[in-house]
C-alpha cells in the first residue's frame, strides 16, 4: 500500500467532508463521524504547521549556529595570534592558553 502524502489525505477528507455536509439529511447517523472527522483535521492542520515552523527554527538556528562558530573561529585565532605574538613562539607561557 503507498504511502499517502499529508496533502494526499487532508485532500480526500476535505472531499469527504463536503459530501457529508451535502448529504447531511441523508446521513444522520454518521454526523458524530464527520464532526470527529472534522476536528481532526483541523487538529492534524494545526499540527502541521507547528512541525513546519519548527523545522524552519531548527535550520534557523543551524545556520545563526554555524554563523557563531566561523565568528568563534575567527576570534580564537586572532587571540592564538595575539598570545604568541606578545609572548613568542617558544614561550612555555603559551601551555596556559592550551
Amino acid at each position: 500500500m503507498p504511502k499517502s502524502s499529508f496533502a494526499e489525505v487532508v485532500a480526500h477528507w476535505e472531499a469527504l467532508l463536503a459530501g457529508a455536509a451535502a448529504n447531511r439529511d441523508d446521513l444522520p447517523a454518521f454526523e458524530h463521524c464527520r464532526a470527529q472527522l472534522e476536528a481532526a483535521l483541523k487538529e492534524a492542520r494545526e499540527i502541521q504547521a507547528r512541525r513546519l515552523n519548527q523545522e524552519w527554527e531548527a535550520r534557523q538556528m543551524t545556520r545563526d549556529l554555524q554563523a557563531r562558530l566561523r565568528l568563534g573561529r575567527d576570534l580564537a585565532a586572532r587571540l592564538e595570534s595575539g598570545v604568541r605574538l606578545l609572548y613568542g613562539r617558544r614561550s612555555p607561557k603559551l601551555g596556559e592558553f592550551g
